[in-house]
Protein backbone atom coordinates (compact mmCIF):
# COMPACT_ATOMS: atom_id res chain seq x y z
CA UNK A 1 0.00 0.00 0.00
CA UNK A 2 0.83 3.63 -0.67
CA UNK A 3 0.19 6.35 1.83
CA UNK A 4 0.37 9.87 1.09
CA UNK A 5 0.36 11.70 4.63
CA UNK A 6 -1.88 14.86 4.35
CA UNK A 7 -1.68 17.72 6.60
CA UNK A 8 -4.57 20.16 5.83
CA UNK A 9 -3.72 24.02 6.57
CA UNK A 10 -0.96 25.18 4.26
CA UNK A 11 -1.34 22.02 1.69
CA UNK A 12 -5.37 22.38 1.30
CA UNK A 13 -5.49 26.32 1.71
CA UNK A 14 -2.94 28.71 1.82
CA UNK A 15 -3.27 32.24 3.39
CA UNK A 16 -4.45 34.04 0.16
CA UNK A 17 -7.35 31.60 0.17
CA UNK A 18 -8.05 31.69 3.83
CA UNK A 19 -8.19 36.01 3.75
CA UNK A 20 -10.41 35.83 0.58
CA UNK A 21 -12.88 34.26 3.65
CA UNK A 22 -12.88 37.06 5.95
CA UNK A 23 -16.51 38.11 6.06
CA UNK A 24 -17.82 34.74 5.93
CA UNK A 25 -20.70 34.32 7.83
CA UNK A 26 -20.29 31.16 8.72
CA UNK A 27 -19.84 30.02 12.48
CA UNK A 28 -16.97 29.04 13.85
CA UNK A 29 -16.09 25.80 14.48
CA UNK A 30 -19.68 24.58 13.04
CA UNK A 31 -19.32 21.92 9.53
CA UNK A 32 -19.62 24.66 7.21
CA UNK A 33 -16.92 26.70 8.92
CA UNK A 34 -14.70 23.50 8.39
CA UNK A 35 -15.86 23.00 4.97
CA UNK A 36 -14.98 26.64 4.18
CA UNK A 37 -11.28 26.35 5.06
CA UNK A 38 -10.94 23.60 2.19
CA UNK A 39 -9.98 24.88 -0.80
CA UNK A 40 -11.76 23.08 -3.54
CA UNK A 41 -9.06 23.82 -6.21
CA UNK A 42 -6.70 22.08 -4.09
CA UNK A 43 -8.77 19.01 -3.55
CA UNK A 44 -8.87 18.93 -7.27
CA UNK A 45 -5.59 18.87 -7.44
CA UNK A 46 -4.90 16.72 -4.63
CA UNK A 47 -6.94 14.15 -6.45
CA UNK A 48 -4.48 13.64 -9.10
CA UNK A 49 -2.46 11.40 -6.38
CA UNK A 50 -5.99 8.91 -6.30
CA UNK A 51 -5.01 5.79 -7.34
CA UNK A 52 -6.39 2.21 -6.53
CA UNK A 53 -3.08 1.19 -4.23
CA UNK A 54 -2.87 4.86 -2.81
CA UNK A 55 -4.39 5.49 0.53
CA UNK A 56 -4.33 9.06 2.64
CA UNK A 57 -3.43 9.22 6.35
CA UNK A 58 -4.10 12.60 8.45
CA UNK A 59 -1.18 14.17 9.66
CA UNK A 60 -2.80 17.38 10.77
CA UNK A 61 -3.88 19.31 13.95
CA UNK A 62 -7.42 19.13 12.52
CA UNK A 63 -7.32 15.19 13.24
CA UNK A 64 -7.56 16.62 17.30
CA UNK A 65 -11.41 17.29 15.99
CA UNK A 66 -12.27 15.44 13.46
CA UNK A 67 -12.46 11.27 13.24
CA UNK A 68 -10.93 9.75 10.20
CA UNK A 69 -14.59 9.55 8.90
CA UNK A 70 -15.60 12.83 9.50
CA UNK A 71 -12.33 14.28 7.70
CA UNK A 72 -13.35 11.92 4.60
CA UNK A 73 -16.84 13.47 4.58
CA UNK A 74 -15.65 17.44 4.71
CA UNK A 75 -13.26 16.33 2.00
CA UNK A 76 -16.05 14.24 -0.18
CA UNK A 77 -18.25 17.33 -0.12
CA UNK A 78 -15.46 19.36 -1.58
CA UNK A 79 -14.83 16.75 -4.37
CA UNK A 80 -12.16 14.44 -2.75
CA UNK A 81 -12.05 10.74 -4.58
CA UNK A 82 -9.53 8.92 -2.40
CA UNK A 83 -9.78 7.02 0.74
CA UNK A 84 -8.94 8.11 4.11
CA UNK A 85 -7.84 5.50 6.15
CA UNK A 86 -6.79 6.69 9.51
CA UNK A 87 -4.35 9.53 11.57
CA UNK A 88 -0.99 9.77 12.63
CA UNK A 89 -1.34 8.53 16.69
CA UNK A 90 -1.41 11.64 18.89
CA UNK A 91 0.92 11.74 22.08
CA UNK A 92 1.43 14.06 24.65
CA UNK A 93 4.26 16.71 23.37
CA UNK A 94 4.70 15.03 20.52
CA UNK A 95 5.53 16.51 17.34
CA UNK A 96 4.41 15.96 13.63
CA UNK A 97 7.70 14.10 12.79
CA UNK A 98 7.01 11.94 15.51
CA UNK A 99 3.59 11.04 14.47
CA UNK A 100 4.25 10.20 11.34
CA UNK A 101 7.74 7.91 11.96
CA UNK A 102 5.26 6.16 14.38
CA UNK A 103 2.51 5.66 11.69
CA UNK A 104 5.25 4.40 9.24
CA UNK A 105 6.49 1.81 11.68
CA UNK A 106 2.61 0.56 12.30
CA UNK A 107 1.60 0.96 8.32
CA UNK A 108 4.69 0.01 6.68
CA UNK A 109 3.94 1.27 3.49
CA UNK A 110 5.65 0.05 0.46
CA UNK A 111 5.73 3.80 -0.85
CA UNK A 112 4.88 7.01 1.07
CA UNK A 113 4.77 10.87 0.58
CA UNK A 114 4.27 13.74 3.25
CA UNK A 115 2.53 16.58 2.11
CA UNK A 116 2.97 19.23 4.98
CA UNK A 117 3.67 23.00 4.64
CA UNK A 118 6.15 22.60 7.80
CA UNK A 119 9.54 22.50 7.37
CA UNK A 120 10.21 18.87 8.07
CA UNK A 121 13.44 19.13 6.35
CA UNK A 122 15.66 17.35 9.46
CA UNK A 123 13.36 14.01 9.99
CA UNK A 124 14.46 10.97 8.28
CA UNK A 125 12.12 10.74 5.86
CA UNK A 126 12.74 14.37 4.55
CA UNK A 127 13.58 12.70 1.19
CA UNK A 128 9.36 11.71 1.43
CA UNK A 129 8.45 15.46 2.27
CA UNK A 130 6.66 17.81 0.03
CA UNK A 131 6.38 20.95 0.96
CA UNK A 132 3.86 23.17 0.16
CA UNK A 133 2.02 26.38 0.68
CA UNK A 134 -0.80 25.63 -0.95
CA UNK A 135 -1.13 22.45 -3.41
CA UNK A 136 0.14 23.13 -6.77
CA UNK A 137 0.52 20.41 -10.03
CA UNK A 138 4.25 20.93 -9.18
CA UNK A 139 4.10 19.55 -5.88
CA UNK A 140 2.01 16.69 -7.37
CA UNK A 141 3.84 15.87 -10.12
CA UNK A 142 6.81 15.43 -6.90
CA UNK A 143 4.96 13.62 -4.81
CA UNK A 144 3.79 10.70 -7.77
CA UNK A 145 7.69 10.59 -8.46
CA UNK A 146 8.22 9.97 -4.82
CA UNK A 147 5.23 7.78 -4.67
CA UNK A 148 6.14 5.92 -8.10
CA UNK A 149 2.69 6.66 -9.20
CA UNK A 150 1.45 7.90 -12.77
CA UNK A 151 -0.03 11.12 -11.88
CA UNK A 152 -3.85 11.49 -12.66
CA UNK A 153 -4.51 14.17 -14.96
CA UNK A 154 -7.78 15.52 -13.25
CA UNK A 155 -6.93 19.04 -12.65
CA UNK A 156 -5.50 19.92 -16.26
CA UNK A 157 -8.43 18.28 -17.94
CA UNK A 158 -11.08 20.26 -15.60
CA UNK A 159 -8.38 23.98 -16.22
CA UNK A 160 -7.66 24.11 -12.55
CA UNK A 161 -6.48 28.07 -11.96
CA UNK A 162 -4.23 27.69 -8.97
CA UNK A 163 -1.02 29.69 -8.33
CA UNK A 164 1.68 28.80 -10.85
CA UNK A 165 -0.41 26.13 -12.54
CA UNK A 166 -1.38 26.27 -16.00
CA UNK A 167 -5.07 26.77 -17.38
Amino acid sequence: MKVVYLDIDGVLNDSEFLDSLRGLDSEPFTRMWWLDMLDPQRVTILNELVAPDVRFVLSTSWAMRHTPEQMQSLLDERGFVGDVIGSTPRKMSSSRGHEILWDLVERKPTHYVVLDDMDLSTWEFASHWVQTDGLTLEDVERATRILGTPRQPLARERNCNCKGEET
